[in-house]
């Protein structure tokens, strides 16, 4: 398995949010920031979804990781719900932010492609 990355990619869920029932192979929007670098194009990527109110998801009382398996322009494709701890599988509002951000899960991802011991 193979997880993209990118420097700097944040922003905010489109119109419509994230219904708690959507899963594997829907859609949702994303809005990045005007400053905000880019989504990887092709493969597989974790973003943490995370409050409007909060500065950053470490300061968020809600938040959750989602796993994508892929995108287009601005839409993207679930693969995986509540990845990377958080608060469960739940409803995101539009405008909720979201950061393309490193997880543990991507560390032991490489460190298992490196063919390294992964100690949990």
């Amino acid at each position: 398995m193979s997880i993209k990355f990118s420097n700097f990619s944040f922003g905010i869920i489109g119109a419509g949010g994230i219904t708690s029932a959507q899963g594997e192979n829907t859609t949702f929007t994303v809005t990045p920031d005007s400053t905000s670098g880019y989504l990887p194009a092709t493969g597989e990527f974790i973003i943490i979804i995370y409050l409007s109110t909060s500065d950053a998801p470490h300061m968020s009382s809600a938040r959750e990781g989602i796993r994508i398996k892929s995108r287009s322009v601005n839409t993207l494709t679930i693969k995986t719900r509540n990845v990377a701890g958080g608060g469960g599988q739940q409803a995101w509002d539009a405008g909720s932010k979201y950061l393309l951000s490193i997880t543990a899960e991507n560390v032991e991802s490489f460190l298992d492609f490196l063919g390294c011991q992964v100690f949990s």
